[in-house]
């Protein structure tokens, strides 16, 4: 339920920010978290500001990126599953679990752009390593490209430069 503060402003009852003031928010929204966190995986990420229509914009935008991200990951290496999701986590926003990461490596095998290798392992059963195909190189080449294109299109609405 949403309260006014003593200025009027429309404020998330027990959603103070560290400060002790209350955080303002349009009157369609609910609730803003303390610390925003991933709905899934419950792992906090940089974003302050959260919405309905905000978080499945940001869930959208991180499974439309994964391949992405997995395929430059592996770019000149050979990892094993579970570095590769630690390499992820590491980026701020992406949030990243193994459920989600095998089933894309997968596909990516499927489709011919990642090979694999089993090693054995003396920490426990036989590890699956991943390795970019001349074909995965080429398709990460192409995915690069492509969002060096949107990226470099997006800067240049948001500086209000229009086509």
């Amino acid at each position: 339920m949403l309260e006014h503060d003593s200025t009027g402003a429309i404020a998330a009852p027990g959603h103070d920010n560290p400060d002790g003031v209350a955080a303002v928010i349009d009157e369609s929204v609910t609730a803003i978290p303390a610390l925003p966190v991933d709905s899934y995986l419950v792992i906090p990420y940089s974003s302050r500001v959260e919405t309905p229509f905000f978080e499945n914009w940001v869930t959208q935008l991180r499974k439309g990126m994964l391949e992405l991200c997995i395929l430059n990951s592996l770019n000149g290496r050979r990892l094993y599953g579970y570095d590769i999701v630690k390499s992820l986590r590491g980026t701020d926003g992406l949030v990243i679990s193994e459920g989600t990461i095998y089933p894309i490596l997968s596909r990516l095998y499927r489709e011919g752009f990642v090979a694999t290798d089993l090693e054995e392992s003396t920490e426990g059963p036989p590890r699956k390593y991943y390795v970019l195909t001349k074909a995965g190189q080429y398709q990460l080449a192409q995915m690069n490209k492509y969002w060096q294109t949107i990226e470099e299109g997006i800067d240049q609405l948001r500086k209000g430069k229009l086509p």
